[in-house]
Formats: structure tokens, sequence, C-alpha cells
């Protein structure tokens, strides 16, 4: 009977001790949310608050083509001078995990819709991912599809595609 006692009390000494590692609400969540906000006002100073000094962010990239937080800002701040309204949609969806090696990993899911000063609307989904290190962005990463942007901010006429009867006979 000891021994069978001995045995649940190390389970419950054990499964006490193993951390959560999936999360939908933390302060890291709320420090994504609070960037994608500052993104959404134009808020430029408080979105570049919440990256540490040396962050990186990567734009539909991968390792090697970081630019910094700095870079990233600058060209927010170009693409959205194109824009006469933009936002991200309400069910976002954010979570964070933690993984095997401790990091603090914040993504996020959201449908990007904006209008340009040509008056031509897109739509995109949009991943972001944040590395949190001592309570700020060490690494962002962005994912998104840039065709619809790209079409609807420089349209290209549609070239006539109706078939023609040549009808050449020989």
């Amino acid at each position: 009977m000891k021994a069978l006692l001995s045995v649940l009390l190390l389970l419950l000494i054990v499964s006490c001790q193993s951390e959560k590692s999936y999360y939908t609400d933390s302060p890291e969540i709320n420090l994504a949310k609070k960037s994608n906000e500052a993104y959404q006002n134009q808020d430029w100073e408080t979105l570049r608050s919440v990256f540490a000094d040396s962050a990186s962010v990567i734009v539909n990239g991968w390792w090697g083509e970081e630019i910094t937080s700095d870079e990233y800002i600058s060209l927010l701040q170009e693409s959205t001078s194109n824009l006469i309204e933009y936002s991200f949609s309400d069910d976002s969806f954010y979570e964070m995990i933690v993984n095997d090696d401790g990091d603090k990993w914040v993504h996020a899911w959201s449908l990007w819709t904006g209008t340009f000063n040509n008056g031509n609307s897109a739509k995109t989904v949009v991943n972001l991912g944040w590395l949190f290190e001592n309570d700020k962005v060490k690494l962002m990463t962005v994912i998104y599809n840039s065709l619809p942007l790209s079409e609807a901010a420089n349209p290209v006429e549609k070239a006539d595609t109706t078939l023609v009867n040549y009808n050449l006979s020989y």
C-alpha cells in the first residue's frame, strides 16, 4: 500500500511540474495585438517600442533575408501611403507556443483588407509570427500573398483573349 501511494504521489508531482506549452492568452499575445493596432493606427513609435534594439524581420522570405525593425517600419510607412484605408479582420486568431528550447512564439492569422489610392480594393490572408525575448520582439515573420495587393495597386489592362478564327486556308 505504501508503494502504491508513493507511486501516485510521484506521478502527481511529475504531472504538476510539466509546463504548459500552448496559450491563447498571454502578455506576449497582448503585445502582438498592440503591434497590430499600432500598424492599423499608423502609430509608428508604439510599433517601434515592441521591438528589441537588435530585432529583425523576415517579410515573405527565409532565414538570411532579414531586415531591421526600422527598415520594416519604413516599408510599412511607404506602403500605407498608397492606401486610403486598411485593416485586419476582427476575427484574427492569436496563439502562443513555448517550444522545446523555451522560445516564446506568438502566431497570428488574419484577413488584411485595404483600399488603394486608385480606388481598387484587395484582400489577402496574413500570417504573422513574433519571437519574444525579455518582453520584446527579437524576430518577426510576415507571410502573405502579395499578388492581390500588386494587382489592385497596379492594375494591368487585360488582353483580349477572344479566340479568333483566322480561316487560314492554303
